[in-house]
């Protein structure tokens, strides 16, 4: 690649090519680096800001222990090296602005930037707040054609009318468990078209009951390939492995649906319309679910295994001491119980206290006739 600056003039060869060899490492667009590098020293070494900023990326000494854990492994800020540190770290900065603010596609390395440029947890990070150091790299980046082409590649890879690839799949997002390792290449064919139309339904459904309803799948919910699924603690039957399941929460007026609820809802939803596959739900306090496309009904609460959860409370099924599911995080609310998902004996006691004052059997067992005194709090 040849890089002008502003002016014309050709940034140093050698500079570009160890700068494309660190993007190409840490899956970051090659753009963001030679720009932050123009912008901050226009390719020379040995400056030194009136702040105290040095080498071509213009780090800053006092907060060099943040920057090596960041990118997860110390090197030099003043010299050539530190271009590899600031790909790693603005690897380590999308993914954050993914996990916290939900930034997505180009976002994400907006965010990266002025992370880099203002911190982590400034107003103009948060914000995306373009003026200065934003505007001037990207402008750097037009006039050399790059990064936003390489980008939309990929977030253009269309696999239906609202789901690309890149939501199923951003190296960006495994940058911290990669440790400087290159990340696997994905293509649309890896991810089963199943999970893809199951998406597009539950959306289609979603919409119906939450107006407005958008579906946002986690950063690392969607297509997991080896070694990536280990890596970040998957089972190791895992249908993200396969590229057939995805973890995500339904927003909807600017909030995250409460997941106990998505869960019910999605297992009946299925069950009405004859899609078998997999719901599963891991904490209480999660504001996200797990669907799957396998071709057979498999629930799960709490672990990988479906040991002990008779069902998410979408379909008829028994609760009773020692069973999980999302439907025991519905009814513990009802009881004035902190959630969690898990029927023990609190849980029980607290229910034969209601049912008693019902008129019900106290037996502490919630079944049909329990559900029907309720209100009919599970779809059954």
């Amino acid at each position: 690649m040849i890089w002008k600056q502003k002016g014309g003039a050709q940034a140093p060869p050698d500079a570009v090519a160890l700068t494309e060899r660190a993007a190409q490492e840490f899956s970051v667009p090659a753009g963001i680096l030679l720009g932050t590098i123009e912008c901050e020293s226009n390719f020379r070494l040995g400056l030194v800001s009136s702040a105290g900023a040095v080498g071509p990326c213009q780090f800053k000494r006092k907060f060099a222990a943040d920057y090596y854990r960041y990118a997860g492994f110390a090197f030099d800020l003043e010299g050539w090296e530190s271009v590899r540190g600031m790909a790693a770290i603005y690897a380590y900065y999308a993914q954050l602005g993914a996990k916290r603010h939900g930034f997505a596609g180009v976002d994400r390395w907006r965010y990266a930037l002025a992370a880099h440029r203002w911190g982590q947890n400034s107003a103009q990070a948060k914000t995306l707040s373009r003026a200065g150091r934003i505007t001037d790299v990207e402008e750097a980046m037009r006039r050399n054609g790059v990064w936003y082409e390489e980008e939309a590649k990929m977030a253009d890879t269309k696999l239906s009318e609202h789901f690309a690839l890149s939501e199923f799949y951003d190296p960006a997002n495994y940058a911290d468990v990669l440790k400087g390792r290159a990340a696997p290449t994905v293509k649309a064919a890896d991810i089963d078209p199943r999970i893809v139309q199951l998406l597009e339904l539950i959306r289609e459904q979603a919409r119906k009951k939450w107006p407005g309803a958008v579906i946002t799948i986690r950063p690392h919910g969607g297509y997991r390939p080896d070694p990536l699924n280990a890596l970040v603690g998957g089972a190791a039957g895992s249908q993200h492995r396969k590229g057939n399941a995805a973890d995500f929460s339904i927003v909807a007026g600017g909030k995250k649906v409460n997941a106990a609820h998505v869960a019910v809802w999605a297992e009946r939803w299925m069950a009405d319309a004859g899609v078998k596959g997999g719901v599963g739900m891991y904490h209480a306090g999660d504001n996200y679910i797990h669907v799957d496309a396998r071709g057979k009904n498999v629930h799960w609460y709490a672990s990988y295994s479906s040991n002990g959860c008779p069902g998410q409370g979408g379909v008829p099924c028994v609760y009773r001491t020692g069973t999980k599911g999302a439907g025991v995080c519905l009814i513990q609310r009802v009881l004035g119980l902190t959630p969690d998902g898990k029927f023990g004996k609190q849980t029980a006691a607290a229910l034969k206290k209601w049912q008693s004052a019902h008129g019900l059997q106290a037996d502490g067992v919630y079944g049909a006739a329990t559900n029907r005194a309720m209100g009919g709090l599970l779809p059954w």
